[in-house]
């Protein structure tokens, strides 16, 4: 024999029972996961931005840093010029000696190797 209708009824009904509950948990856990997106979408956003912002001051020092670099490389080259053109304007003949600017007497040859190795 088959079901008679009060069981039907009561399988149906738990078996709605079930889907309804099932129902609202997935909606309920749904509903709770999209702010955790939310909220974690605009914490990666606020961390781009910052991340953005710090980008912007290393290129910007390190812009400063290369003009600095360049302004004193060229003070250099002037300076090294200036002592060249110095050095070899007053270069004395044979037997001569220089003073240097810690008072030393120092041959020619000696003289310019110092100016050279920046150790006059």
């Amino acid at each position: 024999m088959l079901w008679g209708w009060a069981e039907a009824v009561f399988i149906l009904g738990s078996f709605v029972a079930i889907m309804a509950t099932v129902t609202v948990a997935a909606w309920q856990v749904c509903y709770l996961a999209v702010p955790m997106s939310i909220a974690r979408a605009e914490a990666y956003r606020n961390l781009a931005e910052q991340s953005t912002q710090a980008q912007s001051r290393a290129a910007d020092w390190l812009d400063q840093a290369v003009t600095e670099l360049a302004e004193l490389r060229r003070r250099i080259a002037e300076l090294e010029h200036m002592l060249k053109e110095v050095a070899y304007a007053n270069s004395p003949g044979e037997g001569h000696k220089f003073k240097s600017v810690r008072g030393e007497l120092v041959e020619p040859l000696t003289f310019y190797s110092l100016v050279n190795q920046n150790r006059y």
